[in-house]
């Protein structure tokens, strides 16, 4: 069981070992759009509207490297776990490609430590479980 603790705000992941941010969104995605006219150009904003349709969730990379996990809801049940653990899954994928890491037996350990990390932080700032253990 849990609490969620998120409402409609976004927040930055930031991964330093890969010089990466994640910006992560659960809510309107017209509130998102209007967060990052701050910090964008019209034709990105344009192109991520474009990309990001209807859906449970998106991750979204623009030219530039900037990442974004956005969900149109908060997650409460364990479809919406899922979702995002599938979200996050795509947010290692394109961060680890981009800094030139493919998936194979020698890269399989990055992957899992960054996955791992992507989710615990995302996790300790959405939900607060009833029993966890950190480590």
């Amino acid at each position: 069981m849990c609490e969620i603790m998120v409402k409609n705000k976004p927040y930055i992941i930031s991964i330093d070992i890969y010089q990466h941010d994640i910006l992560v969104f659960f809510g309107n995605k017209e509130l998102l759009i209007n967060e990052l006219e701050k910090y964008l150009e019209p034709d990105q904003i344009e192109e991520f509207d474009t990309c990001v349709q209807k859906g449970r969730g998106h991750t979204y990379m623009f030219d530039t490297g900037q990442l974004v996990l956005y969900m149109p809801n908060v997650p409460k049940r364990i479809d919406d776990f899922v979702t995002l653990n599938h979200e996050i899954f795509h947010c290692t994928i394109l961060i680890l490609k981009r800094i030139g890491v493919s998936l194979s037996d020698d890269s399989e350990e990055a992957y899992a430590y960054l996955y791992e990390y992507i989710t615990k932080m995302i996790y300790s700032k959405t939900a607060k479980f009833s029993s966890s253990s950190s480590r």
